[in-house]
């Protein structure tokens, strides 16, 4: 073998862009491509499946869908989510929610896009607090 054979090496892949888990649909943000600087809003234009109408409500396959943000309603989040840096982005799970015994606040079999934040994310974001007592 002589380095002057070797000109260039060109190695290609491809990752997933979904995957099922159980009833679930598991988006991968890092298998879209997307530019440096892009936000929440423009990864969630490349999810299959998923449409933004006119009035800027989410739907799956024609069906509602409400964003939420790491599993937890919380609506001023939701609603400053999609201009977050997308590269802040863990996963995006598609499902539908089920009441459980401790939980009521929701129909049960709505369908929700979860998208979780990277643990370092929100605490650059939110930044975080230790309290500390003596009694």
């Amino acid at each position: 073998m002589s380095k002057a054979l070797l000109k260039e090496i060109v190695i290609k892949g491809q990752r997933k862009k979904f995957y099922l888990r159980g009833d679930t649909v598991v988006y991968d943000p890092q298998a879209f491509n997307l530019k440096e600087g892009d936000r929440i809003e423009r990864l969630l234009q490349k999810l299959p499946g998923v449409d933004r109408d006119a009035n800027g409500n989410l739907s799956w396959m024609g069906k509602p869908l409400k964003m939420i943000l790491n599993g937890q309603d919380n609506d001023v989040a939701t609603r400053f989510l999609p201009n977050i840096a997308a590269e802040a982005v863990e996963n995006i799970k598609l499902y539908k929610r089920r009441n459980g015994r401790d939980s009521l606040q929701y129909k049960d079999g709505e369908q929700v896009l979860d998208v979780k934040i990277k643990r370092e994310c929100m605490e650059k974001c939110y930044g975080y607090a230790i309290l500390w007592g003596q009694t």
